[in-house]
């Protein structure tokens, strides 16, 4: 008899109780028994993940690191965690493994990201993740991001994801994985200086 299975990962603090009854016979005696229930458990090593919060938060996120005379033209992962006097802000998801910090490093006009794994995997809704409305200043001056290191397996929404990147003339997306994707509306809209776009996956 199978009581509980999950292929999802547990926690510390989760508990699980199961009920038992007995049917006893009508012409049992009184008095004192014994018997044994046993269980087994099966367990599996869990792979823990780093994983992006959704598209419209990351890109709160990202713009409130402009301020008025420094404004974001790249980004990319870093190699080391951000500096103490750096302005860091946490853009990882609520299922989250480790933390993602994410800064703004005025020095090169840089977004740096940091998590400890290689690998970032992006929100089933991963909507308007650079997008720049067209009546804010915030991320309009973006000249190139490098996003190797993020794993698209999962998501279904990449709707308005580079919407309105007017500065961006390079885009490599040849290790997407768009294979659940459902809405990829407006997803390059208004990139008016966009000329070399690899979607070779």
């Amino acid at each position: 008899m199978n009581i509980m299975q999950t292929d999802g990962k547990t926690y510390d603090s989760e508990t699980n109780g199961i009920k038992i009854g007995l049917k006893l016979g009508d012409n049992l005696e009184s008095g004192s028994y014994t018997n044994k229930l046993v269980f087994s458990i099966l367990t599996n090593d869990y792979d823990r993940i780093a994983l992006m919060t959704n598209g419209p938060d990351f890109n709160t996120k990202l713009k409130s690191l402009e301020t008025a005379t420094n404004k974001i033209e790249r980004f990319r992962k870093s190699t080391v965690a951000p500096a103490a006097s750096m302005d860091a802000v946490n853009i990882e998801g609520a299922a989250s493994d480790y933390e993602i910090r994410l800064w703004l490093d005025p020095t090169d006009k840089t977004a740096y990201y940091y998590t400890e794994p290689e690998k970032v995997y992006l929100d089933t809704d991963s909507s308007r993740m650079f997008y720049s409305i067209y009546y804010e200043q915030e991320i309009k001056n973006i000249l190139e991001i490098d996003l190797s290191g993020f794993d698209t397996s999962n998501v279904t929404d990449m709707s308005g994801m580079f919407s309105s990147m007017s500065k961006l003339t390079t885009l490599n997306l040849s290790h997407f994985d768009t294979s659940k994707v459902t809405n990829m509306g407006f997803m390059f809209s208004d990139m008016f200086n966009l000329t070399t776009l690899d979607i070779s996956s």
